[in-house]
């Protein structure tokens, strides 16, 4: 019993610390928040994943239509195969 109270003094210790730097205001006024829009290759960088994005959607599409197409093809050659 007597290692773990030994074991709990760092840890309290830890604590107390990291409540005391809780305690600290920071005086002055917050800095503006940066839009990303702001940098140039930020915006081409999210205007390219948007474009990115919109032909991966259009691309799934297809692809869900020739899959159906292929499942309604497959099931008339086994129809007419029998």
């Amino acid at each position: 019993m007597a290692s773990n109270n030994k074991d709990k003094e760092p840890l309290e210790e830890v604590k107390g610390m990291s409540s005391t730097k809780r305690k600290r205001k920071w005086g002055g006024p917050l800095p503006p928040a940066l839009s990303l829009n702001s940098f140039p290759a930020v915006e081409e960088a999210l205007r390219v994943t948007d474009e990115f994005c919109d032909q991966y959607r259009a691309l799934r599409r297809e692809v869900e239509i020739l899959q159906e197409e292929n499942h309604r093809l497959r099931r008339m050659l086994e129809y007419h195969s029998i």
